[in-house]
């Protein structure tokens, strides 16, 4: 699936196009709001983790698998969240680290 954002005007609307198969969508659309992640420390309530080691839990991640928009703070791009055999959340989509991401949004409904 491509997708290209375009904004329009100020403010917080934006076009959308994207492809999904051989069907073209696009429409226009309120910008969804940004969701901070949210790192916590582990403290010692936390055993269920600090067994296997972790150093905090990240609390506020969308769906395994969901493709959102995710940002640095600098770029943003398209990715989705996984979960390795050790536990460890990284990005399914580039292979980066979770600790790489400062911000995620969900995709917007295509317009219909």
């Amino acid at each position: 699936m491509s997708v290209i954002l375009t904004l329009i005007k100020s403010g917080r609307t934006f076009a959308l196009k994207y492809k999904k198969g051989a069907q073209d969508h696009e429409g226009v659309r309120q910008i969804p709001e940004w969701k901070e992640i949210v790192f916590k420390e582990l403290t010692p309530e936390d055993e269920e983790y600090t067994k296997h080691q972790w150093m905090y839990i990240i609390e506020n991640l969308p769906e395994y698998n969901e493709e959102v928009i995710v940002t640095d703070g600098v770029d943003v791009w398209i990715d989705a969240f996984d979960e390795a055999i050790s536990g460890e959340v990284y990005l399914s989509g580039t292979g980066g680290n979770v600790d790489e991401v400062t911000a995620w949004m969900p995709l917007p409904n295509p317009y219909k």
